[in-house]
């Protein structure tokens, strides 16, 4: 299943690093990206 989901935060950064990749499963709460 491919899916897109918009990530909103109160705060300007840049993504730093990506910690997963495609195909990976991830769980509410799991880090998905560096933002400093």
């Amino acid at each position: 299943m491919k899916m897109e989901l918009e990530i909103k935060s109160p705060k300007k950064g840049v993504v730093k690093r990506i910690l997963v990749k495609k195909g990976d499963t991830v769980a509410p709460g799991d880090t998905v990206a560096i933002i400093e």
